[in-house]
């Protein structure tokens, strides 16, 4: 699980530097896909952007959308979720992170929707 929370804080840095309408990256974790969306927000949090990770190190798929700027635990923050599959699982999350990268926090949940990690760094 900690290679895949790992995985999931890269992704989010990646978006949040996204400047075109597709990137792709390969990192050690796999290849990564990002696609710009097409709804509000400023470009490091753009509603609708998406990113697709072949996370071969992580034995699986991760899927990731970014919903748009929210308030969470009184800060202005982007919000994504996604999805993760691999190794006979599928988890579900919902990240939230700063445009600087000093704050992200994440919740993980289990297909029931039981949830199985909580992750903040640093606490606001």
């Amino acid at each position: 699980m900690k290679k895949i929370m790992i995985l999931m804080i890269m992704v989010s840095a990646i978006v949040a530097g996204c400047t075109g309408p597709k990137t792709e990256i390969q990192t050690e974790a796999g290849k990564v896909t990002v696609q710009e969306g097409t709804g509000i927000g400023p470009a490091w949090c753009k509603a609708g952007t998406t990113a697709n990770v072949d996370a071969a190190s992580a034995g699986g798929q991760l899927t990731f959308v970014v919903k748009g700027l929210t308030t969470y635990k009184g800060k202005q923050v982007c919000e994504s979720e996604g999805k993760y599959t691999g190794a006979g699982q599928q988890m579900y999350y919902t990240q939230y992170f700063t445009q600087d990268g000093k704050y992200s926090a994440m919740i993980i949940k289990d297909s029931s929707g039981n949830v199985l990690s909580e992750y903040e760094s640093p606490t606001p």
